[in-house]
């Protein structure tokens, strides 16, 4: 049922070497969540966003997430920044080559139809945001 949005919002995150980003361009990627969590909004640089969407994706897929609600607040804040950063232009340096070159060849060519997709699923969500996690869960 999830399989078209969980390929689509994973090799988005990988395209991006966000371990590469956080150690050249260290920031609380935590509190950033937090600050979503009070705002509903992202006020981050585009490469911080993918950023934080990157670790979102290690925890939601592989480090402790992976039993959430998809209608928690942690999907929330990765689906609206999937819709954010799904078309950001990757800098060299912060690019995963593997999943950056299936990325483009793979997945931008139905990129518009994926988005809505997400777009929908997000959209009809009916989000617990009650139901937070702590963003220094995240690793």
């Amino acid at each position: 049922m999830h399989g078209d949005e969980d390929e689509t919002l994973v090799a988005c995150a990988l395209r991006f070497d966000g371990y590469r980003y956080l150690d050249d361009h260290p920031f609380d990627h935590s509190q950033a969540l937090d600050d979503f969590y009070r705002t509903g909004e992202w006020r981050l640089s585009q490469l911080e966003q993918l950023a934080v969407f990157f670790m979102l994706q290690r925890f939601l897929y592989k480090w402790g997430g992976e039993m959430l609600a998809r209608t928690s607040a942690v999907w929330r804040a990765f689906r609206s920044l999937f819709l954010l950063v799904c078309k950001y232009e990757i800098p060299e340096r912060f690019r995963h080559h593997d999943y950056f070159d299936a990325w483009v060849q793979d997945y931008v060519p139905t990129l518009e139809e994926r988005a809505a997709l997400i777009r929908r699923i997000h959209e009809d969500s009916n989000y617990s945001d009650g139901d937070v996690v702590d963003p220094s869960a995240l690793p």
